[in-house]
């Protein structure tokens, strides 16, 4: 059902050649079978970039949750949200400038409650 609505919409999109450069999604409950879809399809079938949120936390209008959802966009659409100054003024050699590995890692978890799910971490 997720998969034929999004691939309908998407394609009726395409066809106005109309570009979609992110979708926000407002799921009504922490149903993670439709999130996971959701963002399966999105990020695997169509190349489209999504945020989902939940309507119980978009309809209380919280500055602090809109914040850090806004926060989330933003680097999903390939900005950046913070930027080291010592980096700018070049006292931080660049990574060209010597041998240099990065590392970063995450962790995701289920929902609170969750307990058939596991974390999944990743470096």
């Amino acid at each position: 059902m997720v998969e034929r609505v999004l691939n309908t919409r998407f394609h009726d999109l395409k066809q106005l050649k109309k570009e979609l450069d992110i979708l926000i999604v407002i799921l009504p409950d922490n149903n993670g079978s439709l999130y996971g879809d959701l963002k399966r399809i999105c990020e695997t079938e169509l190349g489209i970039v999504s945020q989902c949120c939940l309507t119980k936390h978009v309809f209380k209008m919280s500055k602090q949750y809109l914040a850090n959802v806004a926060l989330k966009i933003i680097v999903k659409v390939g900005g950046r949200n913070t930027v080291l100054v010592d980096a700018l003024l070049r006292r931080i050699p660049l990574v060209s400038d010597c041998p240099t590995i990065i590392f970063s890692a995450d962790v995701t978890h289920p929902h609170p409650g969750e307990d058939s799910r596991p974390s999944i971490a990743a470096v």
